[in-house]
């Protein structure tokens, strides 16, 4: 069974509803972000996102378009994460990246309980 969280994330607010996930979900857990920028849309066009998930092992895991990540609406900004396994309980860091024309930039960070 789908657990989806569909969440607006603003880049300069840095404020995300809390999202829980069961720990050991594996491909049930998906995250479906859209990014903004102090309330403004980022289109997503011609970029790639990629998500890295710290857990509180120290272990991450990182997920792109070859595993997971999917850009649902780029114009919208709206970008989608098929978690590929919660192992560790407790507080994990999301941090968000966009490579463009060869050049990656970090985004953004939040925290997601499992």
């Amino acid at each position: 069974m789908e657990n989806r969280y569909k969440l607006t994330y603003d880049i300069k607010k840095k404020l995300i509803t809390n999202a829980k996930f069961v720990q050991g979900s594996v491909l049930s857990a998906i995250l479906e972000i859209t990014l903004k920028d102090n309330g403004a849309i980022v289109p997503l066009v011609g970029e790639n996102i990629s998500f890295n998930f710290r857990f509180k092992d120290g272990s991450i895991n990182r997920q792109s378009s070859l595993n997971g990540v999917t850009i649902l609406n780029a114009l919208s900004g709206v970008v989608e994460c098929v978690l590929e396994g919660l192992w560790v309980p407790g507080l994990m860091k999301v941090e968000i990246f966009s490579t463009k024309a060869g050049s990656e930039l970090p985004m953004s960070t939040f925290n997601i309980m499992i």
